[in-house]
Order: C-alpha cells, then structure tokens, then sequence
C-alpha cells in the first residue's frame, strides 16, 4: 500500500488506521516515510522501567517495542517501526527493502495484541 510510505520530514505523523481490538486500542500510521504501530497499554500495569516492559514482550513484535509513551490521544502506547535494515524507507527509495502492507502489520498488531495480553 503506498499510502504507508509518503516521504517526509515532518515530525508528525499521519494516522492511516486505527481501531480497537480485545480491549485494546491501536494505530498504524506513517511517519518520516515509513510505517510504525502503536498499540495501548493499560495505565498502572508496567513495571516502571521502559526497558522492564520492553525484554519482557520484546519478541511481539518486528524490530521489538521502541517506543512506551503518551500519544496524542492521551493513552500509554507501546510502539515500534518498520524502519530497520532490510526496511523500505520512502526517503531512501534507492536502498530498496521490504514494503510492509498495511494487511501484514494489521496481522502483527493482532499478534501483538494477543501476545501483550497473555503476559499483561
């Protein structure tokens, strides 16, 4: 889906989908020309060390949790991007990679989501 990789340097981001599942809200959006995802977790139930929430659901994800803060919306978020070695990235089109689909990342937020709420 080219929508996920408009080149940019803006530091905001461009929500592409966003939704809930098993009680937990999330959003796909593209961000300086490569997608990222975001998904809630719940206020009061993280050790309060980053890193603590990160090795322990580390392997949910692609690339693993880069990201546990407050968005826009207000809600605690883990997050991560489709933006590593071996990614495409719509400023660097000449280095070529994987272009991950919209479908593929909704698949991994489900996973990511299932997995989160096995251990949270």
């Amino acid at each position: 889906m080219n929508n996920l990789y408009i080149p940019s340097s803006s530091s905001s981001d461009i929500v592409v989908l966003s939704g809930c599942y098993e009680s937990r809200d999330f959003e796909i959006v593209t961000f300086r020309g490569h997608p990222n995802a975001y998904v809630s977790f719940p206020e009061g139930r993280y050790m309060e060390d980053e890193n603590d929430v990160e090795d322990e659901a580390h392997e949910l994800v692609h690339g693993g949790f880069t990201y546990l803060g407050h968005r826009s919306s207000g809600r605690l978020m883990l997050g991560w991007s489709y933006n590593h070695y071996g990614d495409f990235n719509a400023n660097s089109p000449n280095l070529g990679g994987e272009k991950w689909t919209l479908p593929s990342i909704l698949a991994e937020v489900i996973s990511a989501i299932d997995g989160l709420n096995s251990i949270y």
